[in-house]
């Protein structure tokens, strides 16, 4: 009976000693997995940051260029559109007809393919009237002619920017 005594008391030490030590080790040990977690988390969170700052410059980057191809595509369409009107008042003068030149050919540059066709036609319309007087018959079709043109200008540069409609009420 002693010795069972010495076992029991033994066993109960021992269990007693294991479940204090794991007492005293367990929070240590959740403590270092939970810092290791909160690590790999905050690294991930860095990580998410620095990529949305990069779209955000991406994004911004994208937009100023947009809104940079945007405003040079409306000024030569609209210095063209300059050039036209004060050509056909004075048609016979070299100035009025190297401006059209000039402005027709950057609007070209910014264009699609059929305003390309477009303006490339009135170019040669305006090769064969330079220099010569106007009848009222040739005055219309010249109005006529750049309104058709300054039309499908105004078309594609509203669909290279088309306006976002918002609902009432939201930002």
């Amino acid at each position: 009976m002693k010795g069972s005594f010495c076992m029991e008391i033994n066993i109960t030490w021992t269990i007693t000693a294991i479940i204090a030590v794991s007492s005293f080790l367990s929070p240590i040990a959740v403590a270092i997995i939970n810092n290791r977690h909160h690590a790999r988390i905050r690294k991930m969170e860095l990580e998410h940051d620095e990529y949305m700052r990069w779209l955000d410059l991406q994004q911004t980057t994208t937009v100023k260029q947009f809104d940079i191809y945007y405003a040079d595509k409306k000024k030569s369409f609209a210095d063209f559109a300059n050039a036209a009107g004060q050509f056909s008042f004075s048609k016979q003068t070299a100035q009025a007809y190297q401006e059209l030149q000039s402005t027709t050919h950057i609007a070209m540059l910014y264009c699609n393919k059929s305003n390309y066709d477009l303006l490339s036609g009135f170019l040669e319309y305006a090769d064969s009237i330079f220099g010569n007087g106007y009848t009222r018959n040739e005055r219309d079709e010249y109005t006529k002619t750049l309104t058709s043109i300054t039309t499908s200008l105004n078309e594609e540069l509203a669909s290279t920017k088309p306006v976002i409609q918002r609902e009432p009420g939201k930002s």
